[in-house]
C-alpha cells in the first residue's frame, strides 16, 4: 500500500505540473490577446456612432431620427457583457488549487505512514504549492476595472504551483 502511494504522490506531480502550467500559459495568452481598446479609440468610435444624419421634424426644426438613436444607442454599449476573466480560467484555477489539495492529502498520508523527504526543504515547498492559488484568490478582487491585474496575480500563482512543484519533486526521495 505505501508503494502505491509513493507512486501516486510521484504521478500526481506531473499532473500539478501541467495544471499549473496550461493554467499560466492560458493566462498569458488571454493577458496578451485580449487587450483592451484604448480610450481615444473607444472616445473615437463613440464619436463617430453619434455623429449620425438628421432627420428634419414637421417643425422645421432638426432632431436625431430613431434610427440614429438605436445605432448611438448601440454604439455606447458595444462592449461585451462578458465577466472580467472567464470562468472557465477561474475553474481551471481552482482545479490546479484541488490538485495541489490531493497532493498535499497525499503526502501526509505517507508521512503519517513513516514515508519522510531526503530534504527538509520538501515540506516547505510542498506547503508553497499549497497555499499559492488560495492566496492569489484572494488577492484577486474580482472587479471589472482590475481585471488585468486579477488576471496576473493567478498568472503568479499558477506559476507557483509549477516552479513549486518542481523544487518539491527535486528535494522528494
Amino acid at each position: 500500500m505505501f508503494d502505491f502511494l509513493v507512486h501516486v504522490h510521484l504521478s500526481m506531480f506531473y499532473v500539478l505540473v501541467a495544471a499549473g502550467t496550461i493554467c499560466f500559459l492560458w493566462g498569458l495568452g488571454i493577458l496578451i490577446f485580449r487587450r483592451p481598446a484604448s480610450r481615444a479609440a473607444v472616445a473615437a468610435g463613440q464619436k463617430d456612432a453619434v455623429e449620425q444624419p438628421v432627420s428634419v421634424n414637421v417643425e422645421g426644426t432638426s432632431a436625431p431620427s430613431a434610427q440614429t438613436k438605436k445605432e448611438a444607442g448601440a454604439a455606447s454599449s458595444a462592449t461585451p457583457a462578458k465577466p472580467a476573466i472567464s470562468p472557465l480560467f477561474r475553474s481551471a484555477i481552482r482545479v490546479t488549487g484541488y490538485l495541489a489539495l490531493l497532493q498535499a492529502i497525499l503526502g501526509g498520508v505517507l508521512f503519517l505512514m513513516g514515508g519522510r523527504p531526503t530534504d527538509q526543504l520538501h515540506y516547505v515547498y510542498g506547503l508553497v504549492v499549497l497555499l499559492a492559488v488560495p492566496v492569489a484568490s484572494v488577492y484577486a478582487t474580482g472587479k471589472r476595472e482590475q481585471a488585468r491585474r486579477d488576471l496576473i496575480i493567478l498568472l503568479i500563482g499558477a506559476l507557483v504551483v509549477a516552479a513549486a512543484a518542481v523544487r518539491a519533486f527535486m528535494t522528494g526521495s
